[in-house]
C-alpha cells in the first residue's frame, strides 16, 4: 500500500512537469547554470592539460610518476568531456606501458586513442569543419604511427605496415607534413 501512494505521489509529480504547473526558473537561471558548467568543463580541460605536460616531462625520467600524472590526466579529460584529451592521455600512458615493456597494455591504450581520433575526425567531416578536418587527420594518422609501432613491438609485422601505410594515405591525402 506504502508503495502505491508513493507511485501515486510520484506520478502527480510528472503529471504536473509535463503539464507546466511547477515553477520554472527562467532562462536566466538556465543560462547561468550552463554557464558554470562550461566554466567547470574548462577548468577539467584546463587540470587535464596540465597533468598531460608532467605526464610527458617525466615518462623518459620516472615512469611511476609519469603514469600518476597520466591518470589524473585522463580523469580530467573525462569529467571535461574532451575526446581529444582524453586520447593524448591514452597516447602517454600508451608510451609508458612501452617504456615497461607492457607491449600488450601499450597497444591497448594505442588503440584506444586510435578510435576516438577516428571518431573526432569522422565529426569534423560531417560537420565540414574546414579547420578541424586537417588537425584531426593529421593526429589520426599520428595514432595509426603509434599503433603501428605497437604492433611492430610485438612482432604483428603485417598489421603494423597496414597501419604505416595507413598513415601514409592520410599524410598523402592531405599533403600533410610527415
Amino acid at each position: 500500500m506504502c508503495t502505491d501512494l508513493m507511485s501515486k505521489k510520484y506520478s502527480f509529480l510528472l503529471i504536473f512537469l509535463f503539464m507546466g504547473l511547477l515553477p520554472s526558473y527562467g532562462d536566466d537561471k538556465k543560462n547561468g547554470v550552463e554557464a558554470e558548467s562550461a566554466e567547470i568543463l574548462n577548468l577539467y580541460s584546463g587540470k587535464a592539460a596540465d597533468y598531460l605536460d608532467l605526464a610527458w616531462e617525466y615518462v623518459e625520467k620516472n615512469i611511476v610518476i609519469s603514469k600518476s600524472y597520466a591518470d589524473s590526466s585522463l580523469y580530467y579529460a573525462r569529467m571535461s568531456q574532451d575526446s581529444f584529451a582524453v586520447s593524448l592521455a591514452y597516447n602517454v600512458m600508451g608510451r609508458a606501458a612501452g617504456i615497461e615493456g607492457k607491449g600488450k597494455r601499450a597497444l591497448q591504450y594505442y588503440l584506444l586513442a586510435l578510435a576516438l581520433r577516428r571518431a573526432l575526425f569522422d565529426e569534423a567531416v560531417i560537420q565540414e569543419s574546414a579547420e578541424d578536418i586537417p588537425f584531426f587527420h593529421t593526429k589520426l594518422a599520428a595514432s595509426h604511427i603509434n599503433v603501428g609501432n605497437g604492433h611492430r613491438n610485438l612482432g604483428n609485422y603485417p598489421e603494423a605496415v597496414s597501419h604505416f601505410k595507413e598513415a601514409e594515405h592520410i599524410y598523402r591525402q592531405y599533403d600533410l607534413p610527415a
